[in-house]
């Protein structure tokens, strides 16, 4: 055994008092991991034996104190529906060109011409998952949109 891999073996350990066999076949016969494992194994019952110490005030209420102070900001706003529908757009232009990649021209060598029934598939889906989103998000707009079509307006609903 490497004494690199001894190493990782051994600091992986939780309980140092016993070690599996290769790891004491490995310091019988290595002197220098054996004095590294003997003054690791020392310094870590120091840490256990040592009493940890206690904080006279608690930090979780001083660092949730001081994250309250902090203004709130909320990242880039209100996306408009120009945003969703240019993302959308590009993703409804990728499910095209997504033929044209190097990995998509590698997968079609190994399984030939039927990979575009699955792959159409499998785009067409996620195409219409982000649509079902960008109608939950904007919902009201849409509403709003569709009430002021000349369609409904005939029929009078409300």
């Amino acid at each position: 055994m490497k004494c690199e891999k001894f190493f990782e073996s051994f600091m992986s350990l939780e309980d140092y008092s016993s070690l599996p066999l290769r790891l004491k076949i490995h310091l019988r016969s290595c002197p220098d991991c054996r004095k590294e494992a003997s003054l690791f194994r020392d310094s870590m019952l120091e840490l256990q034996s040592s009493n940890s110490f206690d904080l006279e005030i608690s930090m979780g209420a001083v660092i949730m104190s001081e994250v309250d102070s902090l203004p709130s900001s909320q990242p880039g706003g209100k996306l408009t529906i120009l945003k969703w529908v240019s993302v959308g757009l590009i993703i409804f232009v990728s499910t095209f060109l997504v033929t044209y990649s190097k990995s998509y021209l590698w997968l079609e060598q190994i399984y030939g011409a039927k990979l575009i029934v699955p792959m159409s598939l499998v785009l067409g889906f996620v195409l219409s998952i982000y649509f079902i989103f960008v109608m939950g998000a904007n919902y009201r707009e849409f509403a709003r949109g569709v009430s002021n079509l000349r369609f409904f307006k005939k029929l009078n609903l409300k």
